[in-house]
């Protein structure tokens, strides 16, 4: 066995091996520091005699930003939307003409809900006081406004006030219109539809297209800035609101104008409109039916005698009724025919002078309501397209 013979030297080489693992392992450690530091922060939850290196951030420069062509994408948008309008122009063509007969139909029902009354009231004509009053009113005018009164109040009180019928007309007006409404509301959706799939950065240059919700607020903001269009197109004489699209006000004012169109058609005489006519007019014009019914006994009352003049004149009455709902619905022929007449010459006459004159009487015929309703409902289909297109384009070339 070897034998040392300086003890000494053991001694120095244990701490020279001791201070090399020392040195490596300390370099080793900060090593693992320093990569532990810059991939992820360390928790210190206690002190430390390791000294902090902070790495230094590394600079990375963002993506450049996607230049987007709003003009580009403003286009696209329109292409897309003239498309939908146009397929929505001819439906709703079809259902607007569907649906002003199902919402006139409504003033067929309420005749017929009260001709139960016109015995009643053909016996007060014949009776023994409303043959004298008659008697009477064919001598002086002022017994002819007492008749008139008194035929007045017995067919109010027996067979319905005028103002019933005009609030009939007038919700058929109104109900027209929510249904309108109704299906525009679901265009709005499926035109927003078609123009998020049909560009992705649509939402980004017109934030309106986010939502159905802001779609349809920006539209009717849109829409209530083309009201002039309702008093010209529609020719109304009081606009207070269109992002509703003046149900009250509409079917107020078209109301109004039919049943006045219609008391005139039906021949109402002077004498009879004389009798509190301005207090009838305020209300639906005239004092319709009442009117009609023994204005029209003025012309033949001597007649109304025998045993069955109460069926006689229960039958003019029915028969009466009946003319007044179809001139409600569908105008006076004669108003039709020379307003076709002026339209053609409004198109096709060579005269400036003479187109200009029979556009002007075209539309005076047309705001007389002598048209009838069913034509100022399809027309009401025809102006709103008007604005609703409109609004559209606004909504898409604005941001």
């Amino acid at each position: 066995m070897f034998a040392v013979k300086k003890p000494w030297l053991y001694f120095v080489v244990l701490i020279a091996v001791v201070a090399v693992a020392f040195v490596v392992r300390h370099t080793t450690r900060r090593q693992t520091v320093v990569a532990v530091h810059v991939l992820a922060p360390i928790d210190q939850t206690g002190p430390s005699t390791d000294p902090v290196i902070t790495p230094t951030a590394l600079e990375i420069a963002p993506p450049p930003r996607r230049v987007i062509d709003k003009a580009a994408v403003r286009r696209k948008a329109m292409t897309t939307a003239s498309q939908r309008l146009d397929e929505a122009e001819v439906e709703f063509a079809r259902a607007a003409e569907k649906a002003a007969d199902k919402h006139l139909a409504a003033i067929d029902a309420f005749i017929a809900s009260r001709e139960g009354g016109i015995p009643a009231f053909a016996d007060r004509l014949v009776g023994l006081r409303g043959k004298w009053l008659f008697v009477k009113a064919r001598v002086s005018s002022e017994a002819k406004q007492k008749y008139a009164a008194y035929m007045n109040d017995e067919f109010q009180r027996l067979v319905f006030k005028p103002e019933e019928l005009a609030e009939v007309v007038n919700k058929a007006v109104a109900s027209y219109l929510a249904e309108l409404a109704g299906l525009e509301n679901d265009l709005l959706v499926k035109l927003r539809a078609d123009l998020s799939d049909a560009d992705t950065d649509l939402q980004e240059v017109i934030p309106a297209t986010q939502s159905n919700d802001a779609f349809k607020a920006r539209f009717d903001q849109a829409a209530a800035q083309l009201k002039e269009i309702v008093s010209r197109d529609l020719q109304l004489d009081v606009v207070r609101e269109v992002a509703s699209f003046l149900a009250a006000d509409i079917a107020a004012q078209v109301g109004l104008r039919v049943m006045t169109a219609v008391a005139a058609k039906l021949g109402v005489s002077s004498g009879i409109l004389a009798t509190g006519a301005a207090s009838s007019v305020a209300t639906f014009g005239v004092g319709l039916a009442a009117c009609i019914a023994f204005d029209y006994l003025f012309d033949w009352g001597l007649k109304i005698v025998g045993k069955d003049a109460k069926t006689r004149v229960s039958k003019r009455i029915q028969e009466t009724l009946a003319g007044v709902v179809d001139t409600i619905k569908h105008g006076s022929p004669e108003a039709h025919k020379e307003w076709k007449r002026l339209t053609d010459l409004a198109e096709k006459d060579l005269d400036s002078a003479v187109r200009e004159k029979a556009t002007q009487d075209a539309a005076a015929i047309a705001k007389s309501g002598s048209l009838g309703l069913r034509r100022e409902l399809i027309h009401l289909n025809t102006v709103r397209s008007a604005i609703r297109n409109q609004a559209i384009e606004r909504i898409l070339q604005s941001n």
